[in-house]
């Protein structure tokens, strides 16, 4: 069975590298973008179960305008927008991970979208 593929659009290095350690331990394999344009071009090229924006890329205003780009191509993936509190309602059809967060509730979120697989 494949595995399911999510990506992660955060410039932070550490964040990045946290989210996929959390994804990798839910046996989702992960692509990085650090810039919107890098996104951009693998939304391009590639279909993703799952995709994670980082609130400041590098200003809420872009990462809404990135959800809602995505929206508009992508019309069912699912999206979770992660910000530090900057936002409280999330863009439609996308869910809000408030920074910082934990495995547990990061995992909930996720499952909400990915399933366990039996």
């Amino acid at each position: 069975m494949e595995k399911k593929q999510a990506l992660v659009i955060c410039q932070k290095e550490g964040h990045r590298k946290l989210i996929c350690e959390y994804l990798s331990s839910l046996g989702i394999e992960t692509t990085v973008a650090a810039f919107v344009t890098t996104a951009i071009a693998y939304l391009e090229n590639r279909e993703f179960d799952l995709i994670f924006v980082d609130g400041s890329l590098p200003t809420l205003g872009n990462s809404l305008q990135l959800v809602e780009d995505i929206r508009a191509n992508r019309a069912t993936v699912p999206i979770i927008l992660m910000t530090g509190g900057e936002l409280d309602t999330p863009p439609a059809g996308s869910k809000i991970l408030r920074k910082p967060t934990d495995l547990d509730t990061f995992t909930t979120l996720v499952r909400e979208f990915i399933p366990e697989e039996a």
